[in-house]
Protein backbone atom coordinates (compact mmCIF):
# COMPACT_ATOMS: atom_id res chain seq x y z
CA UNK A 1 0.00 0.00 0.00
CA UNK A 2 1.31 3.26 -1.12
CA UNK A 3 1.59 5.43 1.72
CA UNK A 4 0.21 8.62 2.28
CA UNK A 5 1.99 11.61 1.39
CA UNK A 6 1.27 14.53 4.46
CA UNK A 7 2.23 18.04 3.92
CA UNK A 8 3.11 19.99 6.75
CA UNK A 9 0.41 22.39 8.80
CA UNK A 10 0.41 26.07 7.98
CA UNK A 11 0.01 28.53 9.98
CA UNK A 12 -2.69 30.92 8.39
CA UNK A 13 -3.09 34.45 9.65
CA UNK A 14 -6.58 35.90 10.53
CA UNK A 15 -7.39 39.51 10.44
CA UNK A 16 -8.74 40.04 13.31
CA UNK A 17 -9.82 43.78 12.44
CA UNK A 18 -11.53 42.65 9.23
CA UNK A 19 -13.78 40.21 11.14
CA UNK A 20 -14.93 42.31 13.44
CA UNK A 21 -15.48 45.43 10.83
CA UNK A 22 -17.39 42.42 8.88
CA UNK A 23 -19.33 41.95 12.15
CA UNK A 24 -20.08 45.52 13.00
CA UNK A 25 -21.31 45.63 9.32
CA UNK A 26 -23.47 42.97 9.42
CA UNK A 27 -25.11 43.64 12.87
CA UNK A 28 -25.68 47.28 11.30
CA UNK A 29 -27.18 45.85 7.97
CA UNK A 30 -29.39 43.74 10.39
CA UNK A 31 -30.83 46.32 12.31
CA UNK A 32 -31.47 48.36 9.81
CA UNK A 33 -33.63 46.11 8.46
CA UNK A 34 -35.01 45.90 11.85
CA UNK A 35 -35.39 49.85 11.91
CA UNK A 36 -37.22 49.36 8.31
CA UNK A 37 -39.63 46.56 9.59
CA UNK A 38 -40.39 48.52 13.29
CA UNK A 39 -41.08 51.59 11.51
CA UNK A 40 -43.51 50.16 8.54
CA UNK A 41 -44.93 47.87 11.36
CA UNK A 42 -45.81 51.16 13.38
CA UNK A 43 -47.34 53.53 10.55
CA UNK A 44 -49.98 50.72 9.17
CA UNK A 45 -50.03 51.14 13.24
CA UNK A 46 -50.63 54.63 13.27
CA UNK A 47 -52.76 54.82 10.02
CA UNK A 48 -54.97 51.68 11.55
CA UNK A 49 -55.67 54.02 14.44
CA UNK A 50 -55.84 57.14 12.28
CA UNK A 51 -58.95 55.05 9.99
CA UNK A 52 -60.51 53.77 13.25
CA UNK A 53 -60.57 57.27 14.89
CA UNK A 54 -62.58 58.97 11.48
CA UNK A 55 -64.11 56.57 10.34
CA UNK A 56 -67.53 56.73 10.79
CA UNK A 57 -70.40 54.09 10.93
CA UNK A 58 -74.68 54.39 9.99
CA UNK A 59 -76.34 51.02 10.11
CA UNK A 60 -75.02 47.53 11.97
CA UNK A 61 -74.75 44.12 11.73
CA UNK A 62 -76.39 41.76 13.96
CA UNK A 63 -74.22 38.91 15.30
CA UNK A 64 -76.09 37.45 18.45
CA UNK A 65 -79.17 38.61 19.29
CA UNK A 66 -80.85 37.40 22.78
CA UNK A 67 -84.70 37.71 23.66
CA UNK A 68 -85.66 39.26 27.17
CA UNK A 69 -88.32 39.29 29.48
CA UNK A 70 -88.63 42.81 31.03
CA UNK A 71 -90.64 45.63 32.51
CA UNK A 72 -91.08 49.20 31.99
CA UNK A 73 -89.94 49.81 35.45
CA UNK A 74 -86.40 48.03 34.63
CA UNK A 75 -83.26 50.32 34.15
CA UNK A 76 -79.76 49.06 32.59
CA UNK A 77 -76.24 49.72 34.00
CA UNK A 78 -72.89 48.47 32.89
CA UNK A 79 -71.11 46.85 36.07
CA UNK A 80 -67.50 44.92 35.39
CA UNK A 81 -68.15 44.46 31.81
CA UNK A 82 -71.62 43.02 32.19
CA UNK A 83 -75.10 43.91 32.76
CA UNK A 84 -76.90 44.97 35.98
CA UNK A 85 -80.63 45.45 35.40
CA UNK A 86 -82.73 46.49 38.16
CA UNK A 87 -86.25 47.82 39.60
CA UNK A 88 -88.58 48.24 42.24
CA UNK A 89 -88.43 44.56 43.58
CA UNK A 90 -85.24 43.50 42.35
CA UNK A 91 -81.90 43.23 40.53
CA UNK A 92 -80.44 40.89 38.03
CA UNK A 93 -76.90 40.57 36.84
CA UNK A 94 -76.09 39.13 33.75
CA UNK A 95 -73.39 38.85 31.04
CA UNK A 96 -73.54 40.30 27.21
CA UNK A 97 -75.14 37.19 26.59
CA UNK A 98 -78.57 37.32 28.47
CA UNK A 99 -76.71 34.18 30.56
CA UNK A 100 -77.77 34.99 34.33
CA UNK A 101 -74.68 35.33 36.99
CA UNK A 102 -76.66 36.56 40.16
CA UNK A 103 -80.28 37.94 41.33
CA UNK A 104 -81.34 39.09 44.52
CA UNK A 105 -85.31 40.22 45.05
CA UNK A 106 -86.09 43.29 47.50
CA UNK A 107 -88.66 45.93 47.91
CA UNK A 108 -87.79 49.56 47.09
CA UNK A 109 -89.54 52.62 46.05
CA UNK A 110 -87.08 54.27 44.97
CA UNK A 111 -83.96 52.47 44.07
CA UNK A 112 -80.95 54.23 42.81
CA UNK A 113 -77.80 52.58 42.07
CA UNK A 114 -73.81 53.64 42.81
CA UNK A 115 -70.92 51.88 41.52
CA UNK A 116 -67.18 52.24 41.59
CA UNK A 117 -64.83 49.58 39.79
CA UNK A 118 -65.55 46.65 42.13
CA UNK A 119 -68.31 47.15 44.24
CA UNK A 120 -72.34 48.25 43.37
CA UNK A 121 -74.42 49.78 45.94
CA UNK A 122 -78.72 49.59 45.31
CA UNK A 123 -80.42 52.08 47.74
CA UNK A 124 -83.90 53.38 48.20
CA UNK A 125 -84.03 56.79 48.50
CA UNK A 126 -86.10 58.23 51.12
CA UNK A 127 -86.31 54.22 52.84
CA UNK A 128 -84.21 52.89 54.77
CA UNK A 129 -82.20 50.05 53.31
CA UNK A 130 -79.22 49.74 51.24
CA UNK A 131 -77.57 45.89 49.29
CA UNK A 132 -73.99 46.08 48.52
CA UNK A 133 -72.99 43.86 45.72
CA UNK A 134 -69.93 42.58 43.89
CA UNK A 135 -69.41 40.72 40.81
CA UNK A 136 -70.22 37.05 42.83
CA UNK A 137 -73.02 38.75 44.12
CA UNK A 138 -74.59 40.37 47.67
CA UNK A 139 -71.56 41.38 50.27
CA UNK A 140 -73.56 42.91 52.34
CA UNK A 141 -77.08 44.96 53.54
CA UNK A 142 -77.17 48.10 55.67
CA UNK A 143 -80.54 48.80 57.59
CA UNK A 144 -80.65 52.25 58.28
CA UNK A 145 -82.99 54.29 61.07
CA UNK A 146 -83.88 57.09 58.97
CA UNK A 147 -84.27 57.92 55.56
CA UNK A 148 -81.84 58.29 53.08
CA UNK A 149 -81.14 61.10 50.98
CA UNK A 150 -77.75 60.39 49.31
CA UNK A 151 -76.17 57.14 48.78
CA UNK A 152 -72.37 56.87 47.18
CA UNK A 153 -69.87 54.06 47.84
CA UNK A 154 -65.47 53.46 47.17
CA UNK A 155 -63.44 51.43 45.27
CA UNK A 156 -63.01 49.22 48.65
CA UNK A 157 -66.94 48.90 49.06
CA UNK A 158 -66.98 51.39 51.73
CA UNK A 159 -70.35 53.27 51.39
CA UNK A 160 -71.27 56.63 52.50
CA UNK A 161 -75.23 57.38 53.52
CA UNK A 162 -76.36 60.88 54.09
CA UNK A 163 -79.51 60.55 56.01
CA UNK A 164 -82.48 63.03 56.85
CA UNK A 165 -84.92 63.23 59.92
CA UNK A 166 -87.20 65.59 61.16
CA UNK A 167 -85.28 68.18 59.40
CA UNK A 168 -82.34 66.72 61.10
CA UNK A 169 -79.19 65.57 58.79
CA UNK A 170 -76.78 62.73 59.55
CA UNK A 171 -73.94 61.03 57.88
CA UNK A 172 -73.00 57.34 58.19
CA UNK A 173 -69.97 55.25 57.09
CA UNK A 174 -70.62 51.75 56.86
CA UNK A 175 -67.69 48.25 55.08
CA UNK A 176 -69.02 46.46 52.55
CA UNK A 177 -70.53 43.85 54.52
CA UNK A 178 -72.77 46.71 55.99
CA UNK A 179 -70.84 47.15 59.72
CA UNK A 180 -71.30 51.00 60.74
CA UNK A 181 -67.70 52.56 60.77
CA UNK A 182 -68.35 56.35 61.68
CA UNK A 183 -71.96 58.09 62.31
CA UNK A 184 -72.53 61.69 62.96
CA UNK A 185 -75.15 64.79 62.97
CA UNK A 186 -74.68 67.51 60.87
CA UNK A 187 -75.30 70.55 62.45
CA UNK A 188 -77.47 72.47 59.94
CA UNK A 189 -78.20 75.48 61.92
CA UNK A 190 -74.90 76.37 61.55
CA UNK A 191 -73.90 75.50 57.88
CA UNK A 192 -77.02 75.51 56.05
CA UNK A 193 -79.51 72.04 54.31
CA UNK A 194 -77.11 69.59 52.72
CA UNK A 195 -77.55 69.58 48.78
CA UNK A 196 -75.09 66.42 47.98
CA UNK A 197 -72.11 63.99 49.50
CA UNK A 198 -69.01 62.79 47.70
CA UNK A 199 -66.57 60.11 48.93
CA UNK A 200 -62.93 59.53 47.78
CA UNK A 201 -62.00 56.38 45.72
CA UNK A 202 -60.02 54.67 48.77
CA UNK A 203 -63.49 56.14 51.25
CA UNK A 204 -60.94 58.15 53.49
CA UNK A 205 -62.00 61.89 52.43
CA UNK A 206 -66.05 62.74 52.53
CA UNK A 207 -67.29 65.94 51.69
CA UNK A 208 -70.99 67.91 51.76
CA UNK A 209 -72.33 70.64 50.38
CA UNK A 210 -74.30 72.68 52.05
CA UNK A 211 -76.86 75.68 51.09
CA UNK A 212 -77.57 78.61 53.39
CA UNK A 213 -79.74 80.78 52.89
CA UNK A 214 -80.88 82.21 56.37
CA UNK A 215 -79.94 85.64 56.27
CA UNK A 216 -82.23 86.18 52.73
CA UNK A 217 -78.60 85.77 51.04
CA UNK A 218 -77.74 82.34 49.03
CA UNK A 219 -74.22 81.40 50.17
CA UNK A 220 -72.92 77.42 49.98
CA UNK A 221 -69.96 75.57 51.32
CA UNK A 222 -68.33 72.51 51.13
CA UNK A 223 -67.39 70.97 54.15
CA UNK A 224 -64.04 68.40 54.03
CA UNK A 225 -63.96 65.16 56.05
CA UNK A 226 -60.63 63.13 56.43
CA UNK A 227 -60.82 59.50 58.11
CA UNK A 228 -57.45 58.71 57.81
CA UNK A 229 -54.22 60.16 59.88
CA UNK A 230 -54.66 63.70 58.86
CA UNK A 231 -58.05 63.76 60.70
CA UNK A 232 -57.90 62.19 63.69
CA UNK A 233 -56.98 64.97 65.37
CA UNK A 234 -59.34 67.19 64.25
CA UNK A 235 -62.84 68.40 65.48
CA UNK A 236 -65.13 65.96 63.95
CA UNK A 237 -62.38 65.02 61.49
CA UNK A 238 -63.13 68.47 59.48
CA UNK A 239 -60.32 69.41 57.50
CA UNK A 240 -61.60 72.67 55.69
CA UNK A 241 -64.55 74.62 54.16
CA UNK A 242 -64.68 76.03 51.22
CA UNK A 243 -67.70 79.03 50.99
CA UNK A 244 -69.26 80.63 48.03
CA UNK A 245 -71.36 83.32 47.81
CA UNK A 246 -74.56 84.35 45.45
CA UNK A 247 -73.72 80.39 43.86
CA UNK A 248 -75.67 77.01 44.44
CA UNK A 249 -73.95 74.03 44.51
CA UNK A 250 -76.59 70.86 44.34
CA UNK A 251 -73.91 68.30 42.68
CA UNK A 252 -70.28 67.16 44.15
CA UNK A 253 -67.82 64.33 43.03
CA UNK A 254 -64.57 62.91 43.56
CA UNK A 255 -62.54 61.61 40.90
CA UNK A 256 -59.77 59.76 42.48
CA UNK A 257 -58.81 60.62 45.82
CA UNK A 258 -57.82 64.36 45.88
CA UNK A 259 -59.61 66.28 42.86
CA UNK A 260 -63.29 66.94 43.45
CA UNK A 261 -65.55 68.53 41.28
CA UNK A 262 -68.41 71.36 41.91
CA UNK A 263 -71.41 72.16 39.78
CA UNK A 264 -72.67 75.09 40.43
CA UNK A 265 -75.76 77.11 38.91
CA UNK A 266 -72.90 78.96 37.24
CA UNK A 267 -69.80 77.11 36.83
CA UNK A 268 -67.71 74.16 37.15
CA UNK A 269 -65.24 74.13 39.72
CA UNK A 270 -62.29 71.66 40.34
CA UNK A 271 -60.72 71.06 43.91
CA UNK A 272 -57.41 69.68 45.12
CA UNK A 273 -58.24 68.04 48.42
CA UNK A 274 -54.78 66.36 49.08
CA UNK A 275 -54.39 69.33 51.72
CA UNK A 276 -56.27 71.75 52.86
CA UNK A 277 -58.86 72.24 49.94
CA UNK A 278 -57.98 74.85 47.01
CA UNK A 279 -59.44 75.83 44.21
CA UNK A 280 -57.32 74.83 41.17
CA UNK A 281 -59.80 75.26 38.08
CA UNK A 282 -62.98 77.24 37.49
CA UNK A 283 -64.99 77.05 34.32
CA UNK A 284 -67.85 79.52 33.69
CA UNK A 285 -70.18 77.65 31.34
CA UNK A 286 -71.05 80.95 28.86
CA UNK A 287 -74.18 79.22 28.27
CA UNK A 288 -77.17 77.39 29.86
CA UNK A 289 -76.17 73.91 31.08
CA UNK A 290 -78.22 70.88 29.68
CA UNK A 291 -76.13 67.80 31.11
CA UNK A 292 -72.67 67.05 32.78
CA UNK A 293 -71.41 63.59 33.01
CA UNK A 294 -68.03 62.38 34.01
CA UNK A 295 -65.78 59.66 34.78
CA UNK A 296 -62.58 59.32 36.24
CA UNK A 297 -60.38 60.52 33.54
CA UNK A 298 -62.91 63.29 31.90
CA UNK A 299 -65.63 65.52 32.28
CA UNK A 300 -68.54 66.37 29.56
CA UNK A 301 -70.56 69.59 29.39
CA UNK A 302 -73.60 69.77 27.04
CA UNK A 303 -74.88 73.57 26.40
CA UNK A 304 -77.07 75.46 24.60
CA UNK A 305 -74.93 76.91 21.65
CA UNK A 306 -74.58 79.67 21.02
CA UNK A 307 -71.88 80.64 18.51
CA UNK A 308 -72.15 83.13 15.65
CA UNK A 309 -70.24 80.88 13.02
CA UNK A 310 -71.94 80.38 10.01
CA UNK A 311 -71.08 76.76 10.03
CA UNK A 312 -72.22 75.97 13.89
CA UNK A 313 -75.68 78.48 13.68
CA UNK A 314 -77.49 75.44 12.85
CA UNK A 315 -76.27 73.15 16.01
CA UNK A 316 -78.66 73.16 18.75
CA UNK A 317 -75.58 72.07 21.65
CA UNK A 318 -72.13 72.48 22.20
CA UNK A 319 -70.33 69.82 24.06
CA UNK A 320 -67.33 70.44 25.85
CA UNK A 321 -64.78 67.76 27.06
CA UNK A 322 -62.30 68.45 29.50
CA UNK A 323 -59.60 66.33 31.43
CA UNK A 324 -59.59 66.04 35.28
CA UNK A 325 -57.12 68.36 35.26
CA UNK A 326 -59.72 70.90 33.98
CA UNK A 327 -57.90 71.54 30.67
CA UNK A 328 -59.84 71.53 27.19
CA UNK A 329 -59.91 68.30 25.53
CA UNK A 330 -62.30 68.87 22.75
CA UNK A 331 -65.66 71.29 21.88
CA UNK A 332 -68.02 69.96 19.11
CA UNK A 333 -71.57 71.73 18.45
CA UNK A 334 -74.05 69.49 17.49
CA UNK A 335 -77.93 68.86 16.78
CA UNK A 336 -78.85 65.49 17.67
CA UNK A 337 -81.49 65.42 20.24
CA UNK A 338 -80.78 63.06 23.21
CA UNK A 339 -82.25 62.15 26.45
CA UNK A 340 -79.29 60.94 27.84
CA UNK A 341 -75.34 61.55 27.47
CA UNK A 342 -72.38 59.43 29.34
CA UNK A 343 -69.13 58.28 28.70
CA UNK A 344 -68.30 54.52 27.70
CA UNK A 345 -66.32 52.60 29.46
CA UNK A 346 -63.74 53.43 26.37
CA UNK A 347 -64.29 57.21 26.96
CA UNK A 348 -66.83 57.83 23.77
CA UNK A 349 -69.33 59.60 24.35
CA UNK A 350 -73.09 57.74 24.08
CA UNK A 351 -76.00 60.10 23.36
CA UNK A 352 -79.13 58.09 23.59
CA UNK A 353 -82.73 59.57 22.74
CA UNK A 354 -85.31 56.70 22.68
CA UNK A 355 -84.75 54.51 19.59
CA UNK A 356 -81.77 56.76 18.49
CA UNK A 357 -77.97 56.59 19.23
CA UNK A 358 -75.15 58.54 18.66
CA UNK A 359 -71.58 57.88 19.46
CA UNK A 360 -68.69 60.61 19.82
CA UNK A 361 -65.04 59.63 19.92
CA UNK A 362 -63.08 62.52 21.87
CA UNK A 363 -61.75 63.85 18.55
CA UNK A 364 -64.83 65.15 17.96
CA UNK A 365 -65.98 62.76 15.49
CA UNK A 366 -69.50 61.83 15.07
CA UNK A 367 -68.56 57.86 15.03
CA UNK A 368 -71.91 56.35 14.93
CA UNK A 369 -75.55 57.04 14.26
CA UNK A 370 -78.46 55.17 13.90
CA UNK A 371 -81.98 55.02 14.40
CA UNK A 372 -83.44 51.29 15.72
CA UNK A 373 -86.56 50.05 15.51
CA UNK A 374 -87.13 49.61 19.43
CA UNK A 375 -85.77 51.89 22.30
CA UNK A 376 -82.69 52.05 24.08
CA UNK A 377 -81.68 51.15 27.19
CA UNK A 378 -77.97 50.92 27.23
CA UNK A 379 -74.65 50.63 25.24
CA UNK A 380 -71.42 48.46 25.80
CA UNK A 381 -68.31 48.84 23.99
CA UNK A 382 -66.93 45.48 22.32
CA UNK A 383 -63.32 44.98 22.22
CA UNK A 384 -62.87 45.82 18.86
CA UNK A 385 -63.66 49.71 17.47
CA UNK A 386 -66.77 47.99 15.58
CA UNK A 387 -68.39 45.90 18.26
CA UNK A 388 -70.93 46.90 20.70
CA UNK A 389 -73.62 45.50 22.46
CA UNK A 390 -76.82 47.22 22.28
CA UNK A 391 -79.58 46.83 25.14
CA UNK A 392 -83.05 47.31 24.02
CA UNK A 393 -86.77 46.86 24.92
CA UNK A 394 -86.75 43.10 24.91
CA UNK A 395 -83.81 42.06 23.87
CA UNK A 396 -79.96 42.59 23.69
CA UNK A 397 -78.24 42.42 20.02
CA UNK A 398 -74.18 42.45 20.17
CA UNK A 399 -73.37 43.75 16.83
CA UNK A 400 -70.86 44.79 14.48
CA UNK A 401 -71.41 48.61 12.84
CA UNK A 402 -71.38 48.77 8.92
Amino acid sequence: MAEIRRQPFQTVKVDIEEMDRKIREHRIRMLKRAGIVLGILILLWFLLYIYHQVRTYDSHEAKVTEDRQDSAANTYLEFQGNILKYSNDGAFYTDTSNELIWNQSYEMSDPVVVMSAKYAAIGDEKGTLVYIFDKDGLCGKIETTKPIVRVKIAEQGTVALLLEENGVSYLKLCDKAGKTLAEGELHVENSGYPMDIALSKDGKRFAVSMLNISDGTIKSSIAFYNFDSAGEKKIDHVVGTKKYSDIIIPQIEFLGNDKLIAVSDQKLMLLEVSGKPQEKKSIKYGSRLRTIFYNGKYIGLILDNESSSKEEKNDVYCMQIYDNRGALVKEKTFSRTYRKAEFLNNNEVCLLNDNECTIFTLRGVEKYHEAWDKSIYKVLPGRTASRYTFILDGETVQAKLK
